[in-house]
């Protein structure tokens, strides 16, 4: 071989080097942009419903494992936890089912003098996000977008999601106040503290109590 072609030869291999280098980025950009963002954009195309009991659930039509999370949108390591699980779920659509329990830690009694938790009209929120068949839409929307947490935008927050959700708005806002919409909350509050369920994020599977650290652990072993 002459001086040239040994030249040529070294300029395609590394032309193939740098295609196949080039190709490998793009499918570890693609496999990180699946992990870290299909939970809450269209990709996530898995099974959803209620319960017997009414609470939401996402996942497996039939599941084999099924992980009850108690969360409250207040909680500053619930929408960590949450996206946790929920790009944990990706991979396991068809063998696992998330049923929600959104768990306001503070009483949603009606009546309730002074100004009402926060957390409690988020929780409410679902319920009448729920009602139109938006509640994962909903959820996704408050545990990934920044919200404001003080003044007057604070309180307006809940229906103006509705909103940018495309929500009826006007059945939103007559739910979110009805008091059948505030037992529902409060018995959601009963449920969890029935069961002991003391903060959040916590997680009951085959009626077990989980932290965090422990429902990592229990997919490790079981998935």
């Amino acid at each position: 071989m002459n001086e040239q072609d040994s030249t040529r030869g070294g300029g395609w291999t590394w032309r193939r080097v740098a295609i196949g280098a080039i190709c490998l980025c793009l499918i570890a950009a693609g496999a990180v942009y699946y992990w870290i963002y299909a939970w809450s954009s269209g990709y996530f195309t898995a099974d959803r419903g209620r319960t017997a009991e009414g609470w939401p659930w996402i996942g497996a039509a039939e599941p084999e494992l099924t992980i009850h999370e108690y969360v409250d949108y207040d909680c500053p390591h619930c929408p960590e936890a949450h996206q946790w699980l929920r790009r944990e779920l990706l991979f396991h659509q068809g063998d696992v089912r998330l049923v929600r329990h959104d768990y306001a830690r503070m009483r949603c009694a009606a009546g309730t003098p002074g100004r009402p938790p926060h957390s409690c009209a988020l929780a409410r929120g679902g319920l009448c996000a729920a009602d139109q068949g938006a509640f994962w839409r909903w959820n996704d929307a408050v545990m990934s977008d920044p919200r404001p947490m003080t003044g007057p935008a604070r309180d307006k927050y809940p229906v103006e999601t509705a909103r940018a959700l495309g929500l009826d708005v006007a059945a939103f806002e007559a739910c979110l106040t009805a008091p059948k919409t505030v037992e529902r909350a409060q018995a959601i509050y009963a449920e969890a503290k029935s069961r002991r369920i003391a903060d959040t994020p916590s997680y009951l599977v085959d009626g077990k109590r989980l932290d965090i650290v422990q429902m990592s652990e229990l997919l490790d072993d079981r998935l």
